[in-house]
């Protein structure tokens, strides 16, 4: 299952079944599909195997500074 220091989260549950998730590091959503509603450890490996399969793009998290330096 999800490892406890991973970037995986479940953001929503209907009734026990995760539908939401999320890769914090890059917010990239995954959503469960219908035929699983009502299965909620098929939902959750099908999300933690979309989590496992993709890739987080690039990500350049802008410095505090560098965000002055454009507004101004």
């Amino acid at each position: 299952g999800p490892m406890p220091d991973s970037d995986f989260v479940i953001l929503k549950r209907e009734r026990k079944t995760p539908s939401l998730a999320m890769c914090q590091r890059c917010e990239i959503k995954f959503f469960t599909p219908r035929h699983l509603t009502n299965d909620p450890s098929e939902a959750e490996a099908y999300l933690w195997g979309r989590f496992v399969e993709h890739k987080c793009p690039f990500v350049i998290f802008p410095s505090p500074f560098r965000k002055k330096a454009v507004n101004q």
